[in-house]
């Protein structure tokens, strides 16, 4: 048992022998409260995002956040995230991520802004490409007017993106089809976690794990 308990550590250490994940954040300063663009939802100022610019050896994209607050309306919001390659003007091509619809649970605004967290499973991007992560209302409009505002301090901490928007509606052929509205340089509370993907254990562990199976063979061996 000490030996299959051995190997177990062993083969645990070599699959997170990853290396450490780049976390992009579009606003370093944001206290984690305040807010600032205003409003997101139904019924015409649908799509709230932020451009980013991939950089460095970290390319695969594994999670993307943003953080809302409701207003007081009638109703939550609900919307989803997606991914696009981002041409300048517009979302460009096909969709490279799409969640599930989620929903704001927080109206009124009583209890803060809330956090929405978007795994994406692990994204192949491409160094020096930018693109677009977004939240969208469009495909859930159901008639009663739900709003909230975006998480963010105004300022211009990142310069590989900035925030960008879309009153469009329902009309979501518009993301690849019309000029966004832009922050003018100004971001949103917005962030990224990147790592460089497949993990490659480490030869120390790699010669550790073969010392461990090599044990565990020959002790089945003896006990033949």
């Amino acid at each position: 048992m000490r030996k299959l308990s051995l190997m177990a550590v062993l083969a645990g250490c070599a699959l997170g022998a990853n290396v450490n994940a780049t976390i992009l954040t579009a606003q370093p300063g944001w206290n984690g409260t305040s807010t600032y663009w205003n409003p997101f939802g139904e019924s015409n100022t649908a799509t709230y995002g932020q451009t980013f610019t991939v950089s460095g050896p970290d390319t695969v994209l594994d999670q993307f956040s943003f953080w809302y607050d409701d207003n007081l309306d009638s109703d939550f919001v609900d919307f989803a995230a997606y991914l696009y390659a981002w041409d300048g003007s517009k979302a460009s091509g096909p969709a490279l991520y799409t969640s599930a619809m989620v929903s704001t649970t927080n109206n009124g605004g009583t209890d803060g802004v809330e956090r929405f967290d978007f795994a994406t499973g692990g994204i192949q991007l491409v160094a020096g490409q930018q693109y677009v992560a977004f939240t969208s209302a469009s495909l859930f409009f159901d008639g009663v007017t739900g709003t909230s505002v975006a998480g963010g301090n105004g300022s211009d901490g990142y310069a590989g993106g900035q925030f960008v928007f879309m009153n469009n509606g329902s009309n979501s052929g518009a993301w690849t089809t019309q000029t966004w509205a832009t922050g003018s340089g100004i971001d949103t509370a917005f962030e990224a976690v990147f790592s460089s993907g497949q993990a490659v254990p480490e030869p120390v562990t790699l010669a550790l794990l073969g010392l461990g199976l090599g044990g565990v063979g020959l002790s089945r061996r003896k006990m033949r």
